[in-house]
């Protein structure tokens, strides 16, 4: 049984997502798959394909024939598919702060708040389009410093104590979240426009 798989990263889930269409002759609904992935959410969208043979037609027979597949959330319904690639178009304020302190692990919590609000500023000014969507409370009301820490943390590295430098992380995953989203180069030139000023 062919297969095609249209795969996108789902960073809110923090994983890769699939969606599979068994059966032969499916090129022709494939690309119809694709345009309309393409016009509800945006043009350049990051999405790859993968075509191969299986036994059978679930996605357990695709991840039989081929590992590299084990890990993804294969989404039954091409809505539930689209709704969480629409999800990734929206950075949060958490997104740009763990970027930053992906690139920067000596950050203090100031500077991270400063070259937040600078780039944040930065974006608008230069290109009319906001860096992040979620605002909710000042940002020196929320704990943005310590959730970082946690996020980084969670990759294996040793949370050190508050005042403590964290040992550097690869900055990919976190800059890939910000160029899958909208206007994600422009973001992350504002982003890093900002971050070679700061002190």
């Amino acid at each position: 049984m062919k297969h095609c798989i249209i795969m996108a990263s789902a960073y809110s889930l923090g994983c890769r997502i699939g969606y599979d269409m068994p059966g032969d002759g499916m090129l022709g609904r494939t690309c119809a798959v694709m345009e309309s992935i393409r016009e509800d959410c945006w043009e350049d969208v990051p999405v790859s394909l993968h075509c191969l043979s299986a036994e059978g037609d679930s996605p357990e027979d695709v991840v039989k024939a081929d590992p590299y597949f084990a890990n993804v959330l294969f989404l039954p319904d091409l809505y539930d598919f689209i709704h969480f690639i629409r999800k990734n178009r929206e950075l949060s304020c958490l997104d740009v702060a763990a970027y930053i302190m992906s690139v920067m692990p000596e950050i203090t919590e100031a500077d991270l708040l400063w070259d937040i609000f600078q780039a944040h500023h930065r974006c608008w000014k230069a290109y009319g389009i906001r860096l992040y969507a979620d605002v909710p409370v000042p940002l020196s009301r929320i704990d943005l410093y310590g959730k970082c820490r946690r996020i980084i943390g969670a990759g294996g590295t040793d949370m050190p104590a508050e005042g403590k430098s964290v040992a550097p992380v690869p900055e990919m995953s976190f800059r890939s979240r910000i160029l899958a989203s909208e206007n994600g180069e422009t973001k992350l030139k504002c982003i890093n426009e900002c971050l070679k000023m700061s002190p």
